[in-house]
């Protein structure tokens, strides 16, 4: 099994084969992740929790499929790690990606999401959708062109016994260091070259300020009282084709509190829920086609001297034999669009697609 951490955001990037211990979960047993992390001390670790653990979490009835059938949580431990190398050899898609869901469902769905939003339900809820492909190139060089072409922040590769995760996040999700913990959501979204309109639309403002007071709030319940702060908000972020508004929250994490627990405390990230998050993710349920498996949820690394790392696995590939699910999404507020909302989730994968369709 392999893994690969690689993208400039990480606080270490590294790849590392052959495990020394791995640890699989499946909802419905007692979650044993701390006692793996702590026996693994001094150790390389990776590993990805799905978005699905956090019904879980959260106690939520879950109605969806799950058709991919991914662990709800997956870690491997290494003892010594390489330099990472990308591969040369050409990745190619045998079918090309598409929408699984249709444009009528679609409008459906962001529907009833509007009319939620209206009845006081929720002020934002995430709405995603899967774009699918096929291929039989080996996972490692589909990774590899997508991020020789496309470098994204956060990029990561995990590899399971039946399935492979591809990940080219932008987002960071929480990181502990020195007993400083930060995490930075991302929201609003806009075409390169029209940032100065992102930066004055007051409904992406409204997105970023609702999932910035979340997070502050999540900080709040495992950071010593009167540490967390809003240290940026509102940046920017330029990407390839697209660019987004992002805040940074950071606090003292208490002593009582580990870095897992910490970060399981937030899971999911409300940046890919909505607002408030168990409302949101109950909504989610009930509208989205099957449930969102690894999407949506986290890439955890854990280094050596214990400090972690996390992202959330948007921009990201989900690889089962030779199936390819690529999902997208977007949160919805009040002032939302449908047609922009609709493109804005296409967008996102544009550049993944393009560096595979060259």
């Amino acid at each position: 099994m392999r893994a690969a951490i690689i993208g400039s955001k990480w606080q270490q990037q590294f790849m590392a084969s052959e495990p020394c211990d791995s640890y699989t979960y499946f909802r419905g047993g007692t979650l044993q992740l701390e006692e793996f992390i702590e026996r693994n001390k001094g150790n390389y670790i990776v590993g990805m929790l799905s978005y699905d653990l956090g019904y879980e979490l959260l106690d939520i009835k879950q109605t969806k499929i799950d058709d991919l059938a991914l662990p709800d949580a997956y870690f491997l431990a290494f003892t010594t790690c390489d330099d990472p190398q990308l591969t040369t050899t050409p990745a190619i898609l045998t079918a090309p990606f598409a929408p699984r869901l249709s444009r009528a469902a679609y409008n459906e769905a962001f529907a009833k999401i509007k009319n939620y939003i209206y009845e006081g339900d929720a002020y934002q809820a995430n709405l995603t959708h899967r774009l699918e492909a096929e291929s039989h190139s080996d996972p490692w060089s589909l990774f590899s062109t997508v991020a020789s072409m496309q470098p994204a922040a956060m990029a990561a590769y995990l590899e399971g016994a039946d399935f492979e995760i591809l990940s080219f996040s932008p987002e960071q999700f929480i990181t502990v260091k020195n007993n400083v913990i930060e995490t930075s959501p991302i929201k609003g979204t806009c075409l390169s070259g029209q940032e100065a309109e992102l930066l004055a639309s007051k409904k992406e403002t409204a997105e970023l300020n609702m999932i910035t007071d979340l997070l502050r709030n999540d900080l709040g319940k495992v950071c010593t009282p009167g540490s967390v702060q809003v240290s940026a908000h509102r940046q920017i972020m330029k990407m390839q084709n697209i660019s987004h508004t992002y805040s940074r929250i950071t606090g003292e994490l208490r002593a009582d509190i580990s870095s897992i627990a910490a970060l399981l405390s937030m899971f999911p990230g409300g940046s890919i829920t909505g607002c408030p998050k168990k409302r949101a993710m109950e909504i989610i349920d009930e509208l989205e086609q099957t449930t969102r498996s690894a999407y949506c949820g986290c890439m955890v690394t854990v280094d050596p001297d214990g400090n972690l790392d996390s992202s959330i696995l948007i921009r990201t590939i989900i690889k089962k034999g030779s199936q390819l699910v690529l999902p997208v999404g977007g949160g919805i507020v009040n002032d939302s669009l449908q047609n922009d909302e609709y493109e804005e989730t296409l967008a996102k994968a544009k550049a993944i697609i393009a560096a595979l369709s060259e």
